[in-house]
């Protein structure tokens, strides 16, 4: 697979952004990117996406928690744990809490998130049918999000 990876990509030249952009903008493709490529190795909540949700004032700190707490690895979490899912991450054979003594609580959009959530709950059940946790489908599906990165980058 790796072989024929490198040979469908191997005359492909890379896709700049035209003119000048800001630094984080590849921290930003590479959050993106990353996240693409751990869906299938552990479904896990888009951390840093959710927390660019409550930050752009498009979601509340609440309806994040919500969302991380529906993601696979999170949905066997205490309710305690639940509401807090957002700054829950698992760790070899516990969870490490990084939320701090107190949160803000920020309003969200309404409108908003009802966009977001169904945008996620597709990405979830896509990952659940062509991924499911524990298959052993992972090496196909991180085919298939290599080349729709390549598509969407190169």
């Amino acid at each position: 697979m790796v072989e024929q990876i490198a040979t469908a990509v191997r005359d492909v030249r890379p896709v700049r952004p035209v003119g000048e952009v800001p630094a984080r903008w590849w921290a930003e493709v590479g959050g993106a990117f990353g996240q693409r490529l751990a869906d299938p190795v552990q479904p896990a909540p888009p951390y840093y996406a959710l927390l660019g949700l409550i930050q752009a004032k498009w979601a509340s700190p609440a309806w994040a928690h919500d969302q991380a707490a529906r993601y696979p690895s999170h949905r066997d979490l205490t309710a305690e744990y639940r509401a807090r899912a957002l700054h829950i991450r698992s760790a070899a054979g516990s969870w490490l809490d990084l939320g701090g003594p107190g949160e803000r609580h920020l309003p969200g959009n309404p409108a908003a998130e009802v966009v977001w959530a169904d945008f996620l709950e597709r990405g979830r059940t896509y990952l659940a049918r062509h991924a499911p946790t524990g298959t052993l489908g992972t090496l196909t599906e991180l085919k298939h999000e290599f080349l729709q990165l390549k598509r969407s980058f190169c």
